[in-house]
């Protein structure tokens, strides 16, 4: 509404302008015929609308309470200085609120958009992955899980595209899984992933350890005030990975849910990161429906490794085999191999691992360094 509210005034004084100029020559010094016209005043109460609702939401919801009253703090004294007054789109808008915000917070899961009509209120909006276009949408993928197969030497790889909630996900995280039931080692390609549901996070993770109950991380989510604990035994998977050497990739491109679940099983020692250090994007949130045409995403929860009590957020993934991403998958199946090798000497596949790491070192140039 604001900004066709404005647009439309500015059409109407376009349309009158040459009887304005006429009375203007008549009766006004000369100076006043550049003047600008001022900008409607329901344009400005609903920019002044917005910047309180903003403020109130950073306020109140926002996962770092400090961090929310500064902004607030900033974004109120921006507007009082006039800083958005002379913007004429909601796309300009939008970009210049976030870019204050995220000055202050750095927080990737922070912005304004423009969306008209798209997202209702947290309470009321639906769960948009189980509507059936989502649904479509998602089976292209195998629901985040579009590539699994056996690499020689019996190693097991799965690629995780994107992490659906189990209530969707689960039968194909199980179908995956199911099927390197017998792998002697796996890796995990997280590279480009992003975000998506903590569940998920959980669920794959479970399927690496035994049947004791083991604490991975937690969520507070600051408006519930709430702490929730994620642990192995909130899934009971069909197959399980135990005593497997397992290998996640990672890139640059990493983030939010998918640095979460490299984060939390490094932590735990269950795995070796291999590939690029991570973005370093850590808070969960949700949408806030602004005004007819802007939506903010705002931070409202975080996690926190139950390992360390630290998480990832300004500070990414640091993989233990550092190597340009594209190299990632060709250097976690040689570890695997070489590990596998180093296990088990009499194993019916010793020659064919030893010859396929051989030829993975060839097209490597040299074997990485081993962590």
């Amino acid at each position: 509404t604001i900004w066709r509210t404005f647009h439309m005034n500015s059409r109407k004084h376009i349309h009158f302008l040459p009887c304005l100029v006429a009375a203007s020559l008549l009766h006004l010094p000369s100076a006043s015929i550049a003047q600008e016209p001022a900008r409607p005043r329901r344009a400005q109460g609903q920019v002044h609308e917005i910047v309180e609702r903003v403020s109130t939401l950073l306020v109140e919801r926002y996962v770092f309470a400090d961090v929310g009253d500064q902004m607030a703090a900033a974004l109120r004294n921006a507007e009082r200085r006039g800083a958005f007054a002379a913007l004429a789109t909601p796309e300009a808008f939008a970009d210049s609120v976030t870019r204050l915000l995220r000055s202050i917070s750095h927080d990737g899961h922070l912005w304004i958009e423009v969306s008209p009509g798209e997202y209702p209120e947290p309470a009321a909006r639906p769960d948009t992955q189980g509507d059936a276009a989502r649904r479509s949408q998602l089976r292209a993928t195998n629901f985040g899980f579009p590539r699994v197969e056996i690499l020689r030497g019996n190693v097991g790889y799965i690629q995780v595209s994107q992490f659906v909630t189990p209530e969707i996900a689960s039968d194909a995280a199980a179908a995956a899984f199911g099927f390197l039931a017998n792998a002697d080692a796996l890796i995990l390609d997280l590279r480009g992933s992003g975000g998506g549901s903590a569940e998920m996070v959980a669920l794959i993770s479970c399927y690496l350890f035994g049947s004791a109950p083991v604490h991975l991380f937690n969520i507070y989510r600051r408006p519930q005030r709430r702490l929730d604990e994620y642990r192995t035994d909130r899934f009971t998977p069909s197959v399980r990975f135990p005593r497997q050497p397992v290998y996640v990739l990672t890139n640059a491109a990493l983030f939010s849910a998918g640095e979460g679940l490299a984060y939390t099983l490094k932590d735990l020692h269950r795995v070796t990161v291999v590939g690029e250090k991570t973005s370093g994007g850590a808070p969960l949130g949700s949408f806030h429906r602004l005004s007819e045409h802007l939506v903010m995403f705002l931070a409202e929860a975080r996690a926190i490794s139950a390992a360390s009590g630290t998480n990832w957020q300004g500070v990414g993934v640091t993989p233990d085999v550092p190597v340009p991403a594209e190299l990632a998958l060709a250097t976690a199946h040689l570890l695997a191999l070489e590990t596998l090798l180093r296990l088990d000497t009499a194993d019916v596949m010793v020659g064919e691992r030893q010859q396929a790491a051989q030829e993975i070192r060839q097209r490597l140039g040299s074997a990485p360094a081993r962590p």
